[in-house]
Parts: structure tokens; C-alpha cells; sequence
């Protein structure tokens, strides 16, 4: 069971993240262009994964049965792997 320095950590980490993350997401488009527009787009398709397995199945003709289980990660709701992945550590 993780330390409760270890988890108020990662809580204010996450907090800050989702904070930033909703700023993007509700951006308005800029006076000059759609650049601030592209990055809202991008914000809305981002989803936190918590602490969930992450399955490294990459070898296609040998079974990789890999697999992670990090602190915290966040991934585009295309892509195969988290973008951003967060462990932390403390001792």
C-alpha cells in the first residue's frame, strides 16, 4: 500500500494536470487563427487512465504478455499506448 506523501503527491500532480487540461478544453479560438482551436480538440480527446494495466503486447510473432501498472497515465482516445505515463517514487 502506498505511503500517504506518495499518494497526496500523485493527487496534486493529476489535480494539475486535469486543471491544465481543461483550460485547453475550453479554450475559445484565437483572434489570429485556429491554433488554439486544434489544441482544444486535442484536450477533449484525452482521457485519464488511473492506475489501469497497460498491456505491452508488442512482439507480433513471439507472445509478449508485458505489462505495466503505473501510478497514473493519460492517453489519446486513438492511440494504442499512453502519451503520458507517471510513477512516482519517494524513499
Amino acid at each position: 500500500m502506498p505511503a500517504d506523501l506518495h499518494e497526496h503527491f500523485l493527487h496534486e500532480v493529476c489535480r494539475h494536470i486535469e486543471f491544465q487540461l481543461d483550460r485547453r478544453r475550453t479554450q475559445s479560438v484565437s483572434r489570429d487563427g485556429d491554433m488554439d482551436s486544434s489544441l482544444s480538440m486535442w484536450a477533449k480527446e484525452l482521457v485519464a487512465m488511473g492506475s489501469a494495466d497497460i498491456h505491452l503486447n508488442l512482439a507480433a510473432s513471439i507472445p509478449d504478455r508485458s505489462e505495466q501498472s503505473p501510478d497514473a497515465a493519460y492517453a489519446h482516445k486513438h492511440a494504442r499506448f499512453p502519451g503520458l505515463v507517471i510513477e512516482v517514487s519517494y524513499s
